[in-house]
């Protein structure tokens, strides 16, 4: 019997979860101010006692940045409400931000937090959340999300620094001052999950590219080094997100080693969830 290929999930939206073991508190004004340094095009939409939504316009070259008078003098931003006209933009994003008490306890797997170990205490300490969730255009490419992203979050850990974050969608936990290391941090999970019958076969994955409407990246090989083997998922899901959807079917990438290569394919992951992804046939000697 032929396999049916069952339709990917409905990508999720990139999304932190920060965590604090006491109710955190962030004045709008003062975060506004902070976000439009590093991002001059930002503005506020709303601000309420359990969510504020911001605006950000890409910048414009020919017109240099001056700050806003209203930040000069200390004064509450102004609110740029949504008309009918923004509806139509492809090139609005937006973030929102929510605070919530943590009831979501349940829902998080910590199977691969693995470069955590304290993940679990740490969150167990957690009773609070701010959730910072993407509102995305269709006008705006993955580099420029993902830098607005961090830029947001940035600001918000800088404001009130929290004990942990949870990535619910590339499921995993880490703690604030992990998030340094690259822009993609906690935006792509490097998964590995070993064969229970073959030690020596590994599965491979990138878990978090679909969140920027790319597709995941993975590997099932036997006898690669799996530590080496996600730092080139990571390196290659760095280059997808900076030109896009390029890794093409039969065209081959670097391996882990000068004379070897892996030739892409594509597919539906083979762990779940189920979402596109880009499938690295890692060679004779290697396959499975």
């Amino acid at each position: 019997m032929s396999q049916v290929a069952l339709p990917p999930e409905p990508a999720p939206i990139l999304a932190v979860d920060l965590c604090y073991p006491d109710p955190p508190s962030i004045d709008p004004r003062a975060l506004t101010v902070r976000i439009r340094s590093a991002l001059p095009g930002t503005t506020l939409v709303w601000a309420g006692p359990s969510n504020v939504l911001l605006r950000h316009e890409r910048a414009d070259p020919a017109a240099p940045y001056r700050p806003d008078p209203a930040d000069i003098l200390g004064l509450p931003p102004e609110h740029h409400p949504f008309t009918e006209r923004d509806s139509y933009r492809t090139d609005l994003l937006l973030s929102a931000m929510t605070f919530a008490a943590d009831d979501r306890a349940e829902e998080r797997d910590l199977s691969q937090s693995w470069h955590w170990p304290d993940a679990a205490a740490s969150l167990d300490r957690c009773r609070y959340l701010i959730t910072i969730s993407q509102l995305i255009g269709r006008g705006r490419d993955s580099t420029e999300r993902v830098h607005v992203f961090r830029a947001v979050l940035d600001a918000i850990i800088a404001t009130v620094r929290p004990l942990a974050t949870w990535w619910p969608a590339s499921q995993q936990a880490l703690p604030p001052g992990a998030l340094v290391a690259h822009p993609l941090t906690g935006v792509v999970n490097v998964r590995m999950f070993r064969s229970v019958h073959d030690p020596s076969v590994t599965m491979t994955d990138t878990l978090g590219l679909h969140t920027l409407g790319l597709p995941d990246i993975q590997c099932q090989s036997r006898n690669l080094d799996p530590d080496r083997l996600g730092d080139l998922l990571f390196e290659l899901a760095e280059y997808v997100c900076k030109h896009g959807d390029v890794l093409r079917p039969g065209s081959p990438v670097p391996g882990l080693s000068a004379d070897q290569q892996f030739v892409p394919s594509r597919r539906t992951a083979t762990v779940p969830p189920l979402r596109p992804v880009v499938d690295l046939d890692p060679g004779p000697g290697y396959d499975v």
